[in-house]
């Protein structure tokens, strides 16, 4: 067990007062980070309590190794599962498949854990060092004077040093910027559920993915030992997966649009963007919740290190590099093409998307090998 405290002592920034406007990944993260180097934080969110629903499933390597000094990933780590392989379908006959948790570093596993959980971690780690979530709490408006932000929540008026706005693709705190993200809608509709399915769980942790004719891609990802999620590249999840399922409980589907959007700068005076204000893009490789998670790390170890005006530049590259990529991969994935030569590619590409796959395996079947 950590001695957080011994590994983190608190800095003099106690005087400094951060807004987080968001109680979700990012914002918890965030108000974690900075709480860990003495930060006095506030965390609101408009929801009235958490969320019971889980947007993202899929925790990187990276962001494990973020979560590290504050002690959460060593609590998300004992809550997930581990990703154990990964299986591709050609019209519902199995053409592929490859470990994911053979690598020799362990740290390059992918972890899969609902994101409703994620959040119960971060909360209760940030909770422990004195941050806690005002839930019920609507952030309204806020002026900038170039010193400090007066903010109001709730008809409430209070001054902040910053405001971070952490609050998702439909920001108001962007939107009182008056900051546009730039960019696109996709045309077609996509669609998630969420089931619990006991007897599909041959081996838990494995990912499955299913390429039908016209481009039509499911995935199958699990979320714990007997829990998935379908996602799928056209309307009604459920009905495009091409195989039987047997589902003990459907905990939601629906269907929705993806927005490939980005902001031009992540910073306005005293008030920044992270997360899905700042930049979206299509689930395909799972690094919506992570991305995030990342912007906030980032910022807390820029605000510790008097690095906040590097911030905007740093996060804004890696954003666009992610939505850059994450398009190529999209487009290989749901293109309608050969099938045979699909599968390849969606190997290909997969293998570079998710830890733990072995390059070497990918590479070989790329190239006939196999």
């Amino acid at each position: 067990m950590y001695n957080y405290n011994n590994i983190f002592p608190m800095n003099n920034h106690q005087e400094t007062s951060v807004l987080i406007v968001g109680g979700g990944p990012t914002g918890l993260t965030a108000a974690l980070e900075l709480a860990r180097h003495g930060v006095n934080c506030r965390v609101v969110e408009r929801r009235d309590a958490p969320s019971p629903f889980s947007r993202a499933v899929g925790i990187m390597p990276n962001t494990m190794r973020l979560l590290e000094p504050s002690g959460a990933a060593e609590l998300v780590k004992a809550k997930s599962i581990m990703a154990s392989g990964l299986e591709i379908y050609v019209d519902a006959e199995k053409v592929f498949e490859m470990p994911m948790d053979r690598h020799p570093d362990p740290s390059v596993r992918l972890f899969c854990l609902p994101q409703d959980e994620t959040e119960s971690v971060l909360a209760q780690r940030a909770g422990e060092l004195g941050v806690g979530v005002e839930y019920g709490k609507r952030f309204e408006s806020l002026k900038d004077d170039g010193n400090r932000v007066q903010a109001t929540v709730d008809g409430d008026t209070s001054e902040y040093d910053y405001v971070l706005g952490a609050d998702g693709s439909r920001s108001t705190v962007r939107d009182e910027l008056g900051i546009e993200a730039e960019g696109f809608d996709l045309d077609d509709e996509w669609a998630i559920a969420d089931v619990e399915a006991p007897a599909w769980a041959k081996k838990p942790g494995l990912f499955r993915v299913y390429i039908q004719d016209g481009g039509v891609v499911v995935f199958v990802i699990p979320m714990s030992p007997t829990r998935y999620r379908i996602v799928s590249n056209r309307p009604e999840a459920l009905a495009t997966l091409d195989v039987k399922m047997p589902i003990e409980h459907l905990y939601r589907e629906g269907n929705f649009l993806i927005g490939i959007r980005q902001v031009p700068d992540y910073r306005r005076g005293n008030v920044f963007l992270m997360g899905d204000a700042a930049h979206t893009h299509s689930p395909v490789g799972g690094r919506g919740m992570n991305l995030g998670i990342a912007d906030a790390a980032h910022f807390a170890k820029c605000y510790a290190s008097g690095r906040l005006d590097q911030y905007s530049d740093e996060r804004h590259q890696i954003g666009a590099d992610t939505i850059a990529y994450t398009e190529k991969v999209r487009g290989t994935v749901v293109t309608p093409m050969n099938r045979t030569r699909q599968a390849v590619l969606q190997l290909l590409n997969l293998g570079t998307l998710i830890p733990g796959v072995p390059q070497k395996v990918v590479k070989k079947m790329v190239s006939g090998e196999f």
